[in-house]
């Protein structure tokens, strides 16, 4: 019988240490699934902070040819009524050109 019962022990100490590393492997299992779950939160966060970004750099960047291209034509303006031809024809061609400029910059996605 003493042999029989040191196969039963030996037996049933062998299945519950593999029963306790299913236990362990299936808890690291969850803990894997919970961090991944956690960093695809992150990256979607990320996504939207790096969107908001382009979108204020997008902004900003092509609000300054808009306002360069109306300073240009204010410019040309003035000088087209006190008569200086030439400054007012380059000083107009400056304003349409940054105007195309800011047009083009728009049409384009960031």
């Amino acid at each position: 019988m003493k042999v029989i019962s040191f196969f039963f022990i030996f037996y049933e100490n062998t299945h519950q240490q593999k029963a306790s590393a299913l236990q362990q492997h299936s808890h690291t299992l969850e803990e894997t699934t919970t961090t991944v779950q956690q960093n695809t939160a992150y990256a979607h966060h990320a996504h939207g902070l790096a969107l908001s970004a382009a979108t204020v750099a997008q902004t900003t960047l092509l609000s300054k040819p808009i306002i360069l291209a109306l300073n240009a034509t204010v410019e040309a303006a003035r000088a087209g009524d006190q008569g200086g031809g030439v400054v007012a024809s380059e000083v107009g061609n400056l304003a349409q050109s940054a105007a195309t400029a800011a047009a083009a910059a728009a049409a384009r996605e960031f």
